[in-house]
């Protein structure tokens, strides 16, 4: 029956029903009364008293309680069972004599359970709380414990690894305190192998006595994999590259949700982890960022195909920096493409030395070029300066053709300059290096350079004392100081601040890395720089180009000419400009490791005065040829001429008497001017030799440094130049040394 809290009847089963029928109780009239008024005479009894008090410690301890009981009216022997309920208590009856059928319920309630402990796949061990001996074990813990035997009987210490056994003792101690405990256990198993589990033990009672149940939990996998995936989120963390993880599927708007970034994507964009959680990748392009190469990486993805790609990508402050990307997909275990893993290489440096090579060589192609328009252009020139003279000693002065004739000389002249510009850019002009201290050249330069400017900028110099001297053609370096003032005043129409620094430093391994073409070493720096106007990225790229210019009627030569001045003095330049803010111009030339050659001191121009002596001409321009054989002739030499190598070698065979001097240019088919001069001189030691040359070669230069003992007349050259070298060489000592 059931009885709610207040001990009165509410509910009765059948058998009950008929038991209160024996009783000659009609179970309906029962529901509502009271336990004392069912117990009629037997209220107050120690009967009584008993099944109240196990009522009430039933409900108290939330526990079943057992007694017996006898009923005098039926003479039965009764065991009463009280099990607390939800809305108050059930007392079952049952006669003494089913003792057999209660033992086999409760045999099968224990099989019930105890195929419920073996079915359980983590190991369980019971053990006796004092003795610690090992009393039921499920399968699970048979199969990974009881390789060599039952487990049952043993002490439980046989599972725990040899090193762990002087903990074990101790934790056995805080055992008996402790109704439960949790801890990791380097364990044996039944093959001698060590898993390490985490135990889980509870008190429980086990057929009277006081055990322990442990859960024993192999951690050994997943520790090592979380070792394993914390040795990666490291790696991962000292990774300079960026990784990002995206999800497969992609948002409405074709993008893909952005899952993981490491700490380098932090560290490099600025984008903290939270902020790009959920957005797209391509929070990372910007205005100068190639879409034609977004469109093909995203069509790549929507194939499900790896891909790799280089692109610009900006910061969150908008800092620009190149990246190559490679993209590949992520597949789970069952084979479903679940994610993208990104990889963003910063190869900005890499695309600077590209950006710095490709234009290196595009200046030298250029330079090539330019090289060989002013070697062609200058034999143009001589011959046009050349007849222009012979022309005015003909005319009368004061005369119109006279007048007209000047002027073709004058356009002559500033072609000249412009040629030599040319030469200068491609670094085909001789150098007459010097050891020079550039701080004081700027220095001795300073008055110069403040009539260059305007009065509303200001010169301000920053000279470093007792610096190294560099090996460099003094003349050329004014010229560069110069143009770059010139240049720096005119992006200063308002006015502005004019520096000037000269510094030595050191470039080390990481600077030559950066920078294309530059050895580690000691340099002189020379930096100027201005508060003008400034260039943008396109400017800048194209500065140093010949006939490149910003301003109306400027020729575009004079920063290319600054150009090929430093490289052929074994230097870099480098600009750095931003549009409103300014240029800055840096030169680094080598410090000098030894002497420079020495010339002789320059004696007072003699007078260009003529004679008789034989001469050979070879020169392969016709027009070239031709000038010079007149210049020569009108000075009273013998003149024969040869136009290459081959002829003049026939002309000097076939000639009878002598030879005084050759005038070749160097650069000719068929046999370059020094291999004529060889070759001559085999057969006539006594010739003197003039070379003639609209550029340098390697002929008769190294690294545009002219050698010694060689004669070189400049194209394009006035009648007076070529008549006092001429006269010169011929004068010349005899022992003096001639290659």
């Amino acid at each position: 029956m059931l009885l709610d809290d207040a001990r009165r009847v509410v509910w009765l089963n059948g058998p009950a029903a008929v038991l209160a029928a024996a009783l000659g109780i009609d179970a309906q009239t029962l529901i509502g009364r009271g336990l004392q008024e069912l117990m009629g005479e037997a209220s107050g009894t120690a009967l009584y008293d008993a099944v109240m008090a196990n009522i009430d410690d039933a409900l108290r301890m939330q526990d079943t309680r057992t007694l017996m009981a006898v009923s005098d009216h039926l003479a039965l022997p009764l065991r009463l069972r009280i099990v607390p309920c939800a809305d108050g208590v059930a007392i079952v009856a049952r006669e003494r004599n089913d003792d057999q059928a209660l033992k086999r319920v409760q045999e099968q309630h224990e099989q019930r359970y105890r195929a419920l402990f073996d079915a359980i796949p983590v190991p369980l061990v019971v053990y006796a709380r004092e003795s610690a001996t090992i009393l039921a074990v499920n399968h699970a813990m048979l199969a990974q414990f009881g390789g060599h035997g039952e487990l049952v009987g043993t002490p439980v210490s046989t599972l725990v690894h040899a090193d762990e056994l002087p903990r074990f003792a101790s934790e056995r101690r805080k055992e008996r305190l402790d109704a439960q405990s949790q801890g990791f256990w380097h364990l044996k198993r039944g093959d001698d192998s060590t898993m390490l589990a985490e135990v889980t033990t509870f008190d429980l009672q086990f057929f009277g006595q006081g055990a322990r149940l442990a859960m024993v939990r192999d951690v050994t996998e997943s520790r090592r994999l979380g070792a394993d995936l914390q040795l990666l989120r490291a790696a991962i963390g000292c990774i300079n590259d960026l990784i990002v993880i995206t999800r497969a599927e992609s948002s409405d708007d074709g993008t893909h949700p952005i899952v993981f970034v490491n700490e380098a994507f932090e560290r490099h964009t600025g984008w903290l982890r939270d902020e790009v959680m959920g957005r797209s990748s391509t929070l990372l392009d910007g205005p100068r960022t190639d879409q034609h190469v977004i469109a093909r990486v995203r069509e790549h993805l929507r194939r499900g195909a790896s891909v790799r790609a280089d692109i610009l990508h900006y910061t969150k402050e908008g800092r620009e920096y190149w990246v190559e990307l490679v993209i590949v997909p992520v597949y789970d275990d069952a084979g479903l493409h679940t994610h993208w893993v990104a990889v963003h290489r910063d190869i900005s440096e890499r695309k600077l030395l590209e950006e710095q090579l490709f234009q290196s060589q595009k200046m030298e192609a250029v330079g090539r070029l330019a090289g060989g328009i002013a070697h062609d252009f200058n034999n143009v020139l001589t011959a046009i300066s050349g007849f222009s003279e012979l022309l005015l000693e003909e005319l009368p002065a004061g005369e119109g053709p006279h007048e007209e004739v000047q002027q073709i000389r004058a356009a002559a002249a500033r072609a000249t300059a412009l040629t030599r510009q040319l030469l200068a850019f491609s670094r085909k002009q001789i150098m007459r290096p010097r050891t020079v201290d550039v701080a004081s050249l700027v220095r001795d330069m300073e008055r110069l350079l403040e009539r260059a400017v305007t009065e509303e900028i200001s010169i301000r110099m920053h000279i470093a004392d007792r610096t190294p001297t560099v090996l460099a053609d003094p003349i050329q370096l004014e010229q560069v100081l110069l143009n770059l003032t010139v240049n720096a005043a005119e992006a200063m129409p308002d006015g502005g601040v004019l520096t000037i620094e000269v510094s030595d430093v050191a470039l080390g391994e990481s600077y030559a890395h950066r920078h294309h073409g530059v050895l580690p070493g000691h340099y002189i720096c020379l930096v100027v720089s201005d508060s003008g106007v400034g260039m943008d990225r396109v400017t800048r790229e194209r500065i140093f180009e010949p006939f490149f210019t910003t301003k109306a009627g400027g020729t575009g030569l004079g920063l290319s000419t600054v150009y090929g001045i430093v490289r052929q003095s074994g230097g870099h330049i480098w600009v750095y400009s931003e549009t409103g803010v300014g240029s800055t111009f840096k030169i680094y030339l080598p410090v000098a490791s030894g002497e420079a050659p020495i010339e002789p001191e320059g004696a007072p121009e003699s007078e260009a005065v003529g004679g008789s002596e034989t001469i050979l001409v070879v020169e392969d321009e016709a027009l070239v040829r031709d000038v010079t054989r007149a210049m020569l002739s009108r000075r009273g030499y013998r003149v024969l001429v040869a136009k290459d190598g081959e002829n003049a070698l026939a002309v000097a065979a076939n000639h009878i008497g002598v030879i005084d001097l050759l005038l070749t240019d160097v650069i000719m088919p068929r046999a370059n001017g020094r291999r004529v001069a060889e070759q001559l001189r085999m057969m006539r030691p006594e010739v003197r030799v003039v070379y003639m040359s609209g550029y340098t070669e390697d002929a008769i230069v190294h690294h545009g440094v002219l050698e010694a003992g060689i004669v070189l007349l400049e194209k394009p050259f006035t009648e007076q130049a070529l008549a006092r070298t001429v006269r010169e060489v011929l004068d010349a000592s005899k022992d003096r040394p001639q290659k």
